[in-house]
C-alpha cells in the first residue's frame, strides 16, 4: 500500500446477507481492549455519544415542523416529508433551529465538525478527491482523538470523505479502489473519492466499518477495523444501521463495555443519485410519494422560490449546483430516502433503549448540508440559500438538556467544543479550536450567543448568517445580502456596497477573518467592503 504523503494527518460485525466474515474480523482493534481505563470514573462513567449524521438533509425536510407546536420558528414553509421517528426524537431533544454548514460541502463540514478549526487549518478546505492535495491533518486533534484519550471506545461506520485517496486499495496493492471495481478498469481516477482509510489516519476510532466516498446506495463497500472489503448487497443506510445495532449490542466484541463509547453513524443518504428507485428505501416510496400517492409533484416542491432564478453572481465552485436532473424527476427519491434514514435511525433508538443505555447518552442527529431541490432553480449546495445551509441539529440528553428549540447560531466548527462541553470534557478541549462552546446555551444556562456564523467556500466566498441576516461576496467583488426575517425565501437581493448593514457585516466578517488568517485576509480581497482592521 502506497504510503500516505506527510502533507495529509500526521472490525466489523454482524454475518448479514453477503458478507461472509470470519469471527476475528469483527472484533475491533485490540487496543480498543486493553487501553487504560484510569480516566473513566469508576463510580460512573462519562455520558456514551452516539452521533448520526445524514448527508444533504436539508433542514426545512422534517415532518415535526409542520406541527403546531413548532411553526413559526423555521423560516419559510417546511417540506412534506414523513419523519416520525425524527419528529418524536425532537419531542425528547433540544432542537437548534438556525444550526448552519458553515461549509455546504461534505468534507469541509466534517473537517470542520471533528476538529473545531477552519478549513486551511484542518486541511480540507474542498472536497477530498484523487487530484487535490487535501485531507485531515494527521497532527489536528479532533473530538474523537479527544474521546479516545479520555478511554472511550471510538466506532465510526459509513461515509468518512476526510482523506486524499491514494492506490491504496489493500486487497489490490498500487490500485485505487475505484480502478478495483468490476468494469471499471481502464476508467479515469483522477477525480476519485473513494479511499480506503489505514489506521494511522482513523484519529481514535479504534472500531473501523466505513468508506471514503462513493454513492452506490444499494450496494456499497465498507472496510473493517482490519481491512477486510465487504459487499453489503442491500440499501446503504438500512446495512449501516444493522452494523452500528451489531456494534450497541456488542455481538462480536467490538468494544470494551467497561468504558463509555462513542458511535459515529454516517450515512451517504439523502445524497444524490436519487433517480431510481434503488436509490432510495421503495417501502418509503410507495407509501407517501409516488404519482400514485401524490400526483401532482408540486404539492412537493411547496416552496415559493422554487425554479426562481439563481443567484446575480459568478458562485465560483466547480460542485456548485451541479444536478440529477430536474427537481421535478428527483424530490420523490429524495424525500423517500429522508424518510428511509428516519426509519432506520429509529431503529438504532431502539437498538440504543434496550441496552440500557439510552438515558446516559447523548444522541445527535444532523447532516452535512443541505439540498437546494430546485429552489432558486437550483440543485445541489454550495451556496449560501437557506436551502444548502440550513441543517438540521437535535441533541438528546435527558441528564443535562431539557427539550425545546433554542435559536442559538451554530456552525460546524461549533461541534466539537459543544459536544465535549455536554460530555463534561470543556477543560479538554484543544487551545487551537476555533468554535464555540454552546453546551452551557443547549443546557438553559445564560451565555453569551454567537452575533453570526460564517460562511467559506474555499478561496471562492466568503460570508456570515447572523440572525436576521445573509451576506456574502464572492473573490469576483460581487456580493448579495438577504433580509431572511421579512424575506424568508431571499428572493430580494439588498447588496449595496453603500449600504450600512453590508459595512456593519463586512466589518464582522473581517474581524472573523483576520484573526483565522484567512487567505483573503492575508490578501486583502474585497478590502473596499471587508475591513480587515
Amino acid at each position: 500500500m502506497t504510503n500516505r504523503r506527510e502533507f495529509l494527518k500526521a472490525g466489523v460485525l454482524l454475518a448479514t446477507a453477503g458478507l461472509a466474515t470470519a469471527t476475528g474480523a469483527l472484533a475491533a482493534s485490540p487496543r480498543a481492549v486493553k487501553r487504560t481505563t484510569e480516566s473513566v470514573s469508576k463510580e460512573r462513567k462519562p455520558p456514551n455519544i452516539v452521533f448520526f449524521l445524514a448527508d444533504q438533509h436539508r433542514r426545512q425536510a422534517l415532518g415535526f415542523w409542520q406541527k403546531d407546536k413548532y411553526k413559526g420558528l423555521l423560516n419559510g414553509t417546511s417540506d412534506p416529508v414523513y419523519t416520525p421517528n425524527l419528529d418524536a426524537f425532537a419531542e425528547q431533544s433540544v432542537v437548534l433551529s438556525q444550526c448552519i454548514a458553515t461549509s455546504p460541502i461534505c468534507s469541509p463540514h466534517r473537517a470542520m465538525m471533528f476538529s473545531g478549526l477552519f478549513p486551511h487549518v484542518n486541511g480540507v478546505p474542498q472536497n477530498c478527491r484523487a487530484d487535490r492535495e487535501w485531507g485531515l491533518l494527521r497532527k489536528v486533534e479532533t473530538l474523537s482523538d479527544v474521546l479516545s484519550n479520555k478511554g472511550y471506545s471510538c466506532g465510526y461506520i459509513g461515509k468518512w470523505h476526510l482523506d486524499k485517496p491514494l492506490p491504496n486499495d489493500p486487497a489490490n496493492p498500487g490500485k485505487y479502489v475505484v480502478e478495483s471495481e468490476p468494469g471499471r478498469k481502464g476508467k479515469r481516477v483522477s477525480t476519485s473519492m473513494d479511499s480506503y482509510t489505514p489506521p494511522e489516519d482513523r484519529h481514535g476510532f479504534d472500531f473501523w466499518y466505513a468508506f471514503g466516498a462513493h454513492s452506490k446506495h444499494d450496494n456499497p463497500h465498507y472496510y473493517d477495523t482490519h481491512g477486510k472489503r465487504h459487499e453489503s448487497h442491500q440499501w446503504a443506510t438500512k446495512h449501516e444501521t444493522d452494523i452500528a445495532i451489531s456494534y450497541l449490542r456488542n455481538e462480536h466484541q467490538q468494544r470494551d463495555e467497561d468504558r463509555p463509547f462513542c458511535l459515529f453513524v454516517s450515512t451517504n443518504l439523502p445524497h444524490n443519485p436519487y433517480s431510481k428507485l434503488k436509490d432510495t428505501d421503495e417501502d418509503m416510496y410507495f407509501a407517501h410519494y409516488s404519482p400514485a400517492r401524490v400526483p401532482d409533484v408540486y404539492d412537493l416542491l411547496n416552496r415559493p422560490n422554487h425554479r426562481h432564478g439563481p443567484l446575480p453572481m459568478k458562485m465560483g465552485s466547480p460542485e456548485a449546483n451541479s444536478s440529477e436532473g430536474l427537481s421535478t424527476d428527483c424530490v420523490r427519491y429524495y424525500f423517500s430516502s429522508i424518510s428511509g434514514v428516519d426509519r432506520q435511525f429509529g431503529r438504532l433508538m431502539k437498538a440504543l433503549n434496550d441496552i440500557g443505555e439510552y438515558q446516559n447518552t447523548i444522541v445527535v442527529y444532523s447532516s452535512d448540508h443541505g439540498d437546494m431541490m430546485g429552489s432558486h432553480g437550483l440543485m445541489a449546495k454550495t451556496c449560501i440559500y437557506e436551502e444548502a445551509i440550513g441543517i438540521p441539529m437535535m441533541v438528546r440528553y435527558p441528564q443535562r438538556v431539557k427539550p425545546g428549540v433554542n435559536d442559538v447560531l451554530m456552525g460546524s466548527m461549533d461541534f466539537m467544543p459543544t459536544l465535549l462541553g455536554l460530555a463534561g470534557f470543556a477543560s479538554d478541549i484543544p487551545a487551537a479550536v476555533s468554535g464555540n462552546d454552546l453546551s452551557d446555551i443547549l443546557t438553559g444556562s445564560d451565555g453569551n450567543k454567537p452575533s453570526s456564523v460564517p460562511f467559506l467556500l474555499h478561496t471562492n466566498q466568503k460570508g456570515l448568517r447572523t440572525d436576521r441576516y445573509s451576506f456574502v461576496m464572492n473573490k469576483y467583488g460581487n456580493g448579495v445580502l438577504f433580509d431572511n426575517r421579512e424575506d424568508p425565501y431571499q428572493m430580494n437581493n439588498l447588496f449595496s456596497k453603500e449600504s450600512d448593514i453590508v459595512k456593519t457585516l463586512g466589518k464582522e466578517l473581517g474581524t472573523i477573518l483576520r484573526k483565522s488568517n484567512d487567505l483573503w485576509y492575508q490578501q486583502r480581497i474585497n478590502k473596499d467592503v471587508i475591513h480587515y482592521l
